[in-house]
């Protein structure tokens, strides 16, 4: 039987005990000498497992000769920020409900500038983040933007633009937004863009864009299986006949726009609710990958 970690004894169960247990660099290094070698030392090098110890958490090889740290092939080899500030990252990254944020980490902990605690975070997840991400999938918007900071014209012109063309991709669930995939493009043609899609967007799902140049205007069968599938476009919103007193529908149109559940897909039985923040009178379409 497997025995998953427990807390209070394998991992602190509150701040208090973050800083208790690893107050020093020595407590963090024997922590984190604890982890890595739970059963004694084995040279990454040469699978020895007999060394003598050189102090500071590391140990000499009477195999290779060499000399091993505890953090070498980790995220806190050759840092010069304590590993206790690191420790205490690693607990308020986690342990906030959203997250915490450069500004707010360089604020808490003792640390030299913006810049350190933003890399130390960008290492934390960079680490946490796994490669073979799943795809997103049920209805998702595919947009793209231009991120950058301003600059001024002198900048941009001995510099050139600092500005990156990102094109992102997020869930749309019952309870709101859900997974974000955000990637930079080199431009915003049709095959980069649904390269993109591709790789980002589980196939048979919606995908609903702004209706730009690049998405497919009308339902064409593509070689290779691939049926893009538009849908729910719309300019502006036109007008509903109003039913008369005989039955029929009176001859003065209604002001009145449809609502969004009256936006169906052709044929479908059901009908295709938009939960985007566009408004009807800003062109949206919705499209069906089956490749």
């Amino acid at each position: 039987m497997i025995v998953g970690p427990v807390v209070g004894e394998d991992y602190p169960s509150g701040i208090a005990e973050v800083r208790a247990w690893f107050g020093a660099d020595v407590l963090c290094l024997d922590y984190l000498d604890w982890l890595r070698w739970p059963d004694g030392f084995v040279c990454p090098w040469c699978g020895t497992d007999s060394a003598g110890d050189a102090g500071a958490g590391r140990y000499r090889c009477h195999g290779c000769r060499r000399t091993v740290s505890v953090t070498s092939g980790t995220i806190f080899d050759r840092t010069r920020t304590p590993l206790s500030v690191w420790f205490e990252a690693a607990w308020l990254m986690t342990a906030a409900k959203n997250g915490v944020s450069a500004a707010t980490l360089a604020g808490l902990l003792p640390i030299g500038s913006y810049q350190t605690a933003w890399t130390m975070l960008g290492r934390y997840r960079a680490t946490m983040a796994t490669a073979d991400k799943p795809r997103l999938r049920g209805v998702v918007e595919v947009d793209e933007w231009v991120q950058g900071g301003r600059q001024s014209r002198d900048e941009a012109r001995l510099r050139g633009s600092n500005k990156s063309l990102v094109a992102g991709a997020v869930e749309h669930g019952p309870r709101g937004y859900g997974r974000v995939r955000l990637r930079v493009v080199t431009d915003a043609k049709a095959p980069t863009l649904k390269k993109f899609i591709a790789a980002t967007v589980e196939p048979g799902s919606r995908v609903v864009t702004d209706g730009w140049k690049w998405k497919p205007r009308r339902n064409r069968r593509r070689r290779g299986g691939t049926r893009p599938v538009t849908h729910g476009h719309q300019t502006k919103c036109p007008p509903t006949p109003d039913a008369a007193p005989g039955g029929s529908a009176s001859a003065e149109p209604s002001t009145k726009p449809p609502s969004r559940s009256a936006i169906t897909e052709p044929n479908a039985a059901q009908p295709v609710t938009a939960s985007h923040t566009h408004t009807l009178e800003q062109p949206y379409k919705m499209v069906s990958l089956d490749c």
